[in-house]
């Protein structure tokens, strides 16, 4: 009977140390009508934030806002923060993954002493010697953390969902960046027709009252 008792409660621990901390996320449900608008031009949105944003601003075959673009990605300090962020959150999830395998760690420790022949010794008729002695100790550990309730499980989903979010965050931030160029120098150009209409117009003017 108590070895029964004792199976049955590994077992349990076993069966518990399997399931994980909380249930899984799942989106909450929202009643929301099938279609917002009546014409059928309208199509629901696919966010798509981690995808690569590709040179949109060339479809305008401007060299100097391809210039200016190329600028302002390569020494943006928005930008490069954003980068630094991503590839930390993606050395972490590394990290908290490694947990889900064994560490092995191995090292080895040397000592060298050296017994002096003028020690005193118990016995004045035996002969007395110096002596060296070399001591090595190679270790070899392996440890293994059990999953308990899932608790690395869980750090992992956490890590990859933080790395996610960077890169998302980082295509986002190329996005605002380069619209934000794109807008400042259309605004300039439009800025510079106005003032050589400007002129143009002074100058019939001054013409036409010569």
């Amino acid at each position: 009977v108590p070895f029964r008792l004792a199976s049955t409660a590994c077992l349990a621990l076993v069966c518990a140390a399997c399931a994980s901390i909380g249930p899984d996320y799942a989106r909450p449900a929202v009643d929301l009508p099938a279609a917002w608008k009546a014409d059928p031009g309208w199509q629901p949105a696919r966010p798509a934030d981690t995808a690569p944003k590709a040179a949109w601003w060339q479809v305008f075959g401007d060299t100097q806002l391809d210039a200016l673009e190329a600028r302002c990605l390569e020494g943006n300090p928005s930008l490069q923060a954003a980068l630094a962020r991503l590839d930390q959150a993606q050395a972490q999830s590394r990290a908290h993954a490694a947990a889900l395998y064994p560490a092995v760690a191995l090292n080895a420790g040397a000592s060298r002493s050296r017994i002096s022949a003028n020690r005193p010794l118990t016995n004045y008729n035996s002969a007395n010697s110096s002596t060296i002695q070399n001591d090595l100790k190679p270790n070899l550990t392996v440890s293994y953390e059990l999953d308990w309730l899932g608790r690395v499980r869980r750090d992992v989903e956490s890590a990859r969902a933080s790395a996610e979010q960077a890169a998302a965050d980082r295509e986002n931030v190329r996005l605002v960046l380069t619209a934000q160029v794109a807008s400042t120098y259309f605004q300039l150009r439009q800025l510079d027709e106005e003032i050589r209409a400007v002129a143009t117009s002074a100058d019939l003017q001054d013409k036409v009252l010569e």
